[in-house]
Order: C-alpha cells, then sequence, then structure tokens
C-alpha cells in the first residue's frame, strides 16, 4: 500500500526532531519508510554539503575518539525514538560508535511556574545517579512532591531507587544545551539502581511525565558521550572484536570515572 509523506520537519519539529524522526525511520520502519527515510537522509547530506560550501565536515572527536553531544527535542516521540536508535544499554550495537547518555531532562511548566528536571548519570561505584527537580515560583512543598512523583523509580530488587538528599535556591545552568539560565528552587536528590541501562532509566522517567498531568513539558534535552570504534576491527575475528570491546569499555569507565572526579574536587 502506498502513501503520501512529506519531507521536511513537521509541525513543532525542530531539526534534531526531524533528524531522530528520519534516522529512527531507516532502522526501524517499514520497507517503504525506510527507503523514504533513506531519500530524506540524502537530501539533508546534499543540503549540508551546500551550506557548507562543499568543505568537509570537521571530525569533533577528540584525541582520545570521544566527543560529547547535547540535543534538544521539541516532541516526546523524538525521545523514545532516540533511545530505541541508540539503546543505551552498555552493548555496542553500531559498527563504528558506541553512545551513552550522560544527561536527560524536560523542562516547561509546573503550574504557572517555569520549571523541569534533569537527572545527571555517573558509575554507581563513584557516584550515583544524580537528580534535580527545580521550579522558579512554586512553593517548596509543590517541588518536593514533583520530585517524588518524577523520581519514583524502582532499582534492579524492585524497591524505591529515590533518596531527595538537598534543597536550596541557585542557577540552573543549561546553557550547553542553549536554554537559558534560570533562577529557581532546587529539590536535589539521587537514584541507585544497581545496574539499571540508562537508555531504561530514561524511558522510566517519560513515563512518570504521563502520570504527572500537573507538569507541562515544553522541551527535552539529552546529553551523551559517544565513544568511536574502529568498523573495520568490529569485522574481524571474534578475538579482535573482543578486543574492541574490552578497550571501549575501558574508555567509557575512564570518561565517566572522570566526570566524577571532577565533580567531587
Amino acid at each position: 500500500m502506498s502513501f503520501v509523506s512529506v519531507i521536511g520537519p513537521r509541525e513543532n519539529e525542530n531539526a534534531n526532531d526531524h533528524f531522530i524522526r528520519v534516522i529512527h525511520g531507516m532502522y526501524h520502519g517499514s520497507d517503504e519508510l525506510k527507503d523514504i527515510s533513506h531519500l530524506e537522509l540524502v537530501l539533508m547530506a546534499f543540503n549540508q554539503l551546500d551550506a557548507s560550501n562543499g568543505k568537509p565536515e570537521v571530525d569533533s572527536y577528540d584525541a582520545n575518539g570521544v566527543r560529547k553531544s547535547h540535543i534538544v527535542y521539541n516532541v516526546p516521540e523524538s525521545v523514545f525514538r532516540d533511545v530505541e536508535v541508540h539503546r543505551y544499554d552498555g552493548i555496542p550495537h553500531f559498527p563504528d560508535f558506541f553512545s551513552a547518555v550522560d544527561q536527560f531532562g524536560v523542562t516547561g511548566k509546573l503550574g504557572n511556574s517555569p520549571a523541569g528536571f534533569m537527572i545527571d548519570c555517573y558509575l554507581a561505584h563513584v557516584c550515583p545517579t544524580q537528580t534535580s527537580a527545580f521550579s522558579q515560583n512554586s512553593t517548596n512543598d509543590e517541588i518536593r512532591a514533583f520530585a517524588d512523583e518524577i523520581f519514583r523509580l524502582q532499582n534492579s530488587s524492585g524497591e524505591n531507587a529515590y533518596t531527595q538528599k538537598s534543597f536550596r535556591r541557585g542557577v540552573v545552568n543549561l546553557q550547553e544545551f542553549g536554554i537559558t539560565p534560570m533562577e529557581a528552587s532546587i529539590c536535589g536528590g539521587e537514584l541507585r539502581f544497581g545496574g539499571k541501562a540508562n537508555g531504561e532509566i530514561v524511558t522510566e522517567l517519560m513515563g512518570s511525565l504521563q502520570r504527572y498531568p500537573e507538569f507541562k513539558p515544553e522541551q527535552y534535552f539529552l546529553g551523551a558521550y559517544t565513544f568511536k570504534i574502529d568498523g573495520h576491527k568490529t569485522i574481524g575475528n571474534p578475538e579482535q572484536v573482543g578486543e574492541v570491546i574490552g578497550d571501549l569499555k575501558l574508555r567509557v569507565y575512564s570518561a565517566f570515572e572522570d566526570k566524577g572526579r571532577r565533580v567531587a574536587a
């Protein structure tokens, strides 16, 4: 059965929403949608080449083959598509890169007050997942209730993973994501999951939003580390592939451990 597909961003989509929808269609769509997504991806590549005046894209990986991305989405479906494409489950599934969640959060309105929440991911043995729920004008009780509802997640044993730790007034700085800094009351806490994959955590937080209608989401932001892999080695013999995976695990471990040390300093 044929259908008509509109090329380009749809209503309320920004460039990131558009791109992840096309990539998701490439990997998870029907055969017909895969063909259309491939065509749209080619057109996007030509447009990008024209915009750069034919200059090759600069490799943004550092000397250790790591780069950080800061993505903002306008529509919730983009978050689910992102997680389904990248998985963030600790197992490499692309031949030339692997992604790990660094931060995830949502901004919007709690009642009439600008508000939001976020998680900051670390290695469990260095530091548990850190949480922040913030609101500009809500009462302390409202923000605490907001945090309790959003972060009401279970650990791998089926017990409550969330613990509230602090309450303060300060600036929520999300400039890396292009979001204007906000002075707000901030409820800090932590999540201890016992090995739950970060992609699963992001999906569960999206589920928490659906159970808390008092908060109206407006933007979704996701930061990730991407680790470059030598794609030629991942199609070699099993021993060579094992070496690639072992090296990748060490690099992921090193990046997050370094992040934990910087925060603790």
